[in-house]
């Protein structure tokens, strides 16, 4: 447990979570948009993504949302010293759990004007969304 206003945002608390999930999980969705810079959202769980078939040795914290996927080694990257899905992976991921379309518009239209990935790379409806 975290101290009592202390932000899970804090790399120790990742790491914590990482090196819990046996060094499997990849820190996606809503926590990585925050690592990456992308969008003024400010989770309050920490989202990690592990392979379909992965089973933790010990049960991860309360405030760590699981979300299974394979991803490939073009879609990690590293924050710091632990692995994050990649901003546009990061992104088709929120848009696909039903984040606020507000906020994936946002992280859409600050990854391309930061050239964190080129425009054509996403989906026609994912541009629209970005306008």
């Amino acid at each position: 447990m975290r101290p009592k206003g202390r932000s899970h945002s804090d790399v120790e608390d990742l790491v914590v979570v990482w090196l819990q999930s046996g060094k499997t999980a990849v820190f996606s969705h809503h926590t990585a948009l925050m690592l990456h810079g992308l969008s003024d959202i400010l989770p309050p769980r920490i989202h990690v993504t592990v392979p379909p078939a992965w089973t933790p040795a010990v049960s991860l914290p309360a405030h760590v949302v699981l979300h299974r996927a394979t991803l490939t080694e073009s879609e990690i990257t590293w924050h710091d010293v632990v692995p994050v899905t990649a901003p546009l992976r990061t992104i088709r991921d929120c848009s696909a759990a039903g984040l606020d379309p507000e906020l994936v518009g946002q992280a859409r239209r600050e990854g391309i004007e930061r050239g964190m990935f080129p425009a054509e790379e996403l989906p026609p409806s994912a541009i629209v969304a970005a306008e």
